[in-house]
């Protein structure tokens, strides 16, 4: 999964290890910022940085670090593909009240812009249903 430390462009996809090297900035990248969602009485935070780093809090303590990188669609109509590596649990509860330790997991998920405040997320690259939606903080 993201493993590169290397600057992407709209063409190539974004790529970037949180450890350093890319930068990313949000002509290039629309994730860049905090994100929020919630889940009933829970909610999360999703902040992505310029160097390819993505951290999630919950409302109940759960912390994730992960690397990120985002690819551009490949056709017109398509979504945003975002992969994501957990490399630091901090094995608190997440919004399901669940304590287990994710370090190591490859995460997927296709991505909506339909403006510049709002991140739809879906499960398939095409067709389907949002699964959720981020607001921008």
């Amino acid at each position: 999964m993201p493993t590169s430390a290397s600057t992407g462009t709209m063409t190539e996809g974004l790529t970037g290890s949180g450890g350093g090297g890319a930068t990313y900035d949000l002509l290039e990248n629309p994730l860049l910022g905090e994100w929020r969602h919630s889940l009933g009485a829970c909610s999360y935070v999703n902040a992505f940085d310029e160097l390819g780093a993505y951290t999630i809090t919950s409302t109940y303590g759960e912390r994730l670090e992960l690397d990120y990188a985002l690819m551009p669609p490949d056709s017109e109509g398509g979504r945003w593909h975002l992969e994501m590596t957990i490399t630091s649990d901090n094995l608190k509860s997440d919004c399901s009240g669940e304590e287990t330790d994710q370090t190591g997991n490859d995460r997927g998920a296709f991505l909506e812009f339909p403006d510049a405040n709002t991140i739809d997320v879906f499960a398939a690259g095409t067709g389907g249903a949002v699964a959720y939606s981020w607001q921008r903080l």
